[in-house]
């Protein structure tokens, strides 16, 4: 029941807290913060193969961030997606609950 907003949340909080926690460079911190994201919502699908919506969203963040991670400055920081990316996802897990709770 819980799933989803549990990863969510340690995703979020181990994307912020690793990049301080190993003095990593600050452009290294977006990427973290998506792999993160999308390792959480991996985790969701892995334990709850029926819930798919975890799964792509996983992978549209893990694209995002390797495509950081490649060219930084072409897909987030060269059209200024940072600052909405945090809460782009938060709306993603919030629509996805509200869907599941109505088909559930």
């Amino acid at each position: 029941m819980y799933l989803v907003p549990a990863a969510v949340l340690i995703g979020f909080a181990a994307g912020l807290l690793i990049p301080f926690w190993l003095a990593l460079p600050d452009e290294t911190r977006f990427p973290i913060f998506l792999g993160t994201l999308a390792l959480s919502l991996l985790v969701v699908f892995a334990a709850a193969r029926e819930r798919w919506a975890p799964l792509v969203l996983a992978a549209v963040l893990a694209l995002v961030a390797l495509v950081d991670v490649v060219a930084p400055d072409t897909l987030a920081n060269g059209a200024g997606l940072v600052p909405y990316v945090v809460p782009l996802v938060l709306m993603a897990v919030g629509l996805y609950l509200l869907a599941e709770r109505r088909s559930g």
